[in-house]
Parts: structure tokens; C-alpha cells; sequence
């Protein structure tokens, strides 16, 4: 079936790590690519994490990652399985999907945000859990006890999809990869060309950026995750009627006696959405609003995907320029909007299918090799290693100059997960 009307999302935290950890690992040492979204602390000083400057920007950026911390990360992993018929590896790509919602706790002092609190506790996110429950981590290099021992810790989890080379999927890519290379990988190096070296070096996978392919590959009208997620969900469900390209998600059964698991529902509307009313066009093309509580326009995604609202040229443009760096991230958004205690992991899945749903769409690859479960034998090769720049035309392509040098603190990393240097 390629309509879903709820997605299971499995809480993570150090009550029931030992259970899970093994679990979690399969699921990447078999996955195609693994989907990850961050909830952090803050980001730091939006003027400048805004400026047009891509280097100052990674400085900006670079400040808030060793200030604040990562409270939840979600892990969306998903396997290409084999197509029940030929008719159906003609047409879709099939999917095994499962996502985590893990829960962080930073060892050291960090800086919490009063915006960002609001707009976590506004979506469910649960501090108490968090708190009482939260995964440890050590930001920064790798310690003694992270090399000696085998914790069960997102750290190892996440060297885990570094030595099977697995692609990694993320929306608006840019903020969460300085947040995840400063908390699980390594000390961020202070040159931004020596970043990209480092990223070039350590994601063997390649990394992948939904908001890029949004932006540049399909041409959305507009690219923030909901909006993308919504008008991929609602198309996949017309192309399989239609018998075109479309994506076929399967969700493990688990049982009703598990605690830890919980579903959250996106069902696709049954009846035709009303499309008179009036949208927010900043919400319509971004995500959030300025008076996101008083707004007398309407919000909801359904309706902004009914009305498919569309700007003029001049307008986009001028609406671009106070564009925001972090998307929809801690704007003000109405509590009307979809609000879940499991954003992170929630937000994973979504980014995963809008992956999933474009690459069938886009890929040229994926029906030669119906057996493969490799990304690079789907397609979409023109995307990778591209990351979303806001405010800009163009992508970040995370490719190692010829005048920059790899970080000390990368190479030995990489020496450890990889036995090699280069």
C-alpha cells in the first residue's frame, strides 16, 4: 500500500537501551540510507548564523554547536525490499522502515534557550523524560572510556553507519551536520575548508539534503519538511493509483505490549479539502509566521497543498531574503500545527520519505537494479554531497579542496573507524 494513516516511532532513552541497542544496530547494517533529524538547546546568534557569508555563517554555527547541546535526535532507517511483482518493480520502490526517537542528555554545562524550550514544550516534547532519562554524551573527541569500552550510546550508533557506509539523509542539512560533528564525531576544526575535508573524509556513505532536492531537483513551490513531506504522501497515493513511480512503505509489526512505542497518525485527508480559505503566504511558503497565534489566515497544510499557492517571482524573492537559516526551526508557529512529543523521530521519517518518494520520482537507476539496496544503484547522483544553502542559488557540495587539509582529530577518528586515513 502506498498510503499510511500512522507511522510507529520507538522511544530511545537509558531505561531501555540495552533492549533496543542490538535492534537498533541491524536496522542500519541493513538500511539503504538513514534518515536523522536533531532537536537542539539553541542555535546561537541568528544575525549572524544568517549572514551571507557561507564561512561566518559556519563560524556562527560552529559557536552555538559547542554552547548548546542535542536533546533528542531522531533515526529514520530504511531498506529497499524486493518488489512482489514485476508490474510493481516497474513502479515502485518498497520499502522496510524504522525509525527511533532517542533522547540526550549533554554531560556538560550547556546553554538552553528560552525559544527553543517554548517551541519544544509547544510540540510535546518532554523535558521530564529527557531529564531523568536522557542518553549521556560527552561532546567533542572521542574519550578514553568512548574507545576502550563499547557503550551502547548514539556515539557508537553513529560510527556504526559511518564503517557500513551508509547514506545519510537530512532537511536543511547544514545546522544539524555542525551540531552532529561537534556532539558524536569530533571538535569542530575552525576553518570552514577544513569542515568540508573533514565531511569529505568521515561520510564515506555521501550525505543528502531534502531541502536541496525540494529546491533544485524537483522544484517545489515551497521546501520547508511538512510541506514536502504532505505534497509527497499526497502524490505518492495519485502516482500508485496511476500506476507511475511511488513509493511502498512497510512498518515492522510490533507488539502491543511494548511501552516504549508509539504511533503517530498522518492520515491524508478523506474528503476534498476546502480551498477558499485564505492561506498565510509567509506560513505557506516557510512554515511559520510572525504572528503565528492572531493570524487570521489559515495554516493548515492540507489547505495550503489544496489552494497550491504560488508567488510571483518578485514577492518570492523578497521573502527569501528574510528567509531563516533554520527553516521553520523554533519560529513562531501555531500550536494548531501538527504537535508530537516525538518531533525528532517524526521529523526523521518525514525526511526519509520525502527521499524515498523524490529518488523514485528522480532516480534513473532504480529499475535496472530491482535486487540492489544501494542508494548509488537507484540514482540521484547529482544530489549527493549537495547541502541546502538558505538565502542562496547554488548548494554546498561537501567535496575536499585541493588546499585544505583534513583536522588531526578527523584523521585519527577515521583512522579508527575505517583503518585508513584517505
Amino acid at each position: 500500500m502506498a498510503s499510511f494513516a500512522k507511522v510507529p516511532v520507538i522511544d530511545v532513552h537509558s531505561s531501555n537501551i540495552e533492549e533496543l541497542y542490538n535492534s537498533i544496530i541491524l536496522a542500519v547494517r541493513s538500511a539503504s540510507f538513514v534518515a536523522i533529524d536533531l532537536e537542539l538547546s539553541g542555535i546561537g546568534d541568528k544575525r549572524r548564523v544568517n549572514t551571507k557569508d557561507i564561512a561566518e555563517r559556519y563560524e556562527a554555527i560552529s559557536e552555538g554547536a559547542k554552547t548548546r547541546s542535542v536533546v533528542s535526535l531522531g533515526i529514520s532507517c530504511f531498506c529497499r525490499l524486493p518488489s512482489f511483482s514485476k508490474s510493481e518493480e516497474e513502479s515502485a520502490l518498497r520499502f522496510a522502515i524504522q525509525t527511533f526517537n532517542l533522547f540526550l542528555l549533554c554531560k556538560n554545562n550547556h546553554i538552553i534557550e528560552s525559544s527553543s524550550v517554548k517551541f519544544l514544550v509547544q510540540h510535546g516534547f518532554d523535558f521530564n523524560t529527557q531529564y531523568k532519562y536522557g542518553l549521556l554524551y560527552s561532546p567533542g573527541d572521542d574519550t578514553n572510556e568512548d574507545i576502550e569500552t563499547d557503550q551502547k550510546s548514539f556515539r557508537n550508533i553513529l560510527n556504526e553507519i559511518l564503517r557500513c557506509k551508509v547514506p545519510i539523509v537530512f532537511h536543511n542539512a547544514l545546522i544539524d551536520i555542525v551540531f552532529l560533528y561537534q556532539s558524536f564525531l569530533c571538535e569542530l576544526p575552525k576553518n570552514f575548508s577544513t569542515f568540508i575535508a573533514d565531511l569529505d573524509l568521515a561520510f564515506k556513505g555521501g550525505l543528502y539534503d531534502t531541502k536541496y532536492l525540494a529546491a533544485f531537483i524537483d522544484r517545489m513551490q515551497a521546501t520547508y519538511l511538512e510541506y514536502c513531506f504532505r505534497k509527497c504522501q499526497s502524490e505518492n497515493v495519485k502516482n500508485c493509483d496511476n500506476l507511475k513511480s511511488h513509493v511502498i512503505p512497510t512498518f515492522p509489526a510490533y507488539p502491543s505490549s511494548m511501552s516504549s512505542i508509539s504511533f503517530l497518525h498522518c492520515e491524508l485527508p478523506r474528503k476534498p479539502v476546502n480551498d477558499t480559505h485564505c492561506v498565510c503566504k509567509r506560513y505557506a511558503s516557510f512554515g511559520w509566521c510572525l504572528d503565528a497565534e492572531n493570524c487570521k489566515y489559515s495554516h493548515d497544510i492540507d489547505e495550503i497543498l489544496a489552494v497550491d499557492f504560488k508567488f510571483d517571482k518578485v514577492r518570492k524573492r523578497k521573502l527569501q531574503e528574510n528567509e531563516s537559516v533554520d527553516d521553520d526551526r523554533y519560529q513562531p508557529k501555531s500550536t494548531k500545527a501538527r504537535s508530537s512529543g516525538h518531533r525528532a523521530g517524526f521529523d526523521s521519517y518525514m525526511t526519509g520519505f520525502v527521499f524515498g518518494f523524490l529518488l523514485s520520482r528522480h532516480g534513473t537507476s532504480w529499475r535496472e537494479n530491482p535486487k540492489s539496496k544501494k542508494v548509488e544503484d537507484m540514482g540521484l547522483l547529482e544530489a549527493k554531497n549537495q547541502i541546502y544553502l538558505v538565502g542562496k542559488d547554488f548548494g554546498l557540495q561537501v567535496k575536499k579542496s585541493n588546499f585544505a587539509k583534513v583536522s588531526e582529530a578527523c584523521r585519527k577518528k577515521c583512522k579508527r573507524l575505517y583503518g585508513e586515513c584517505e
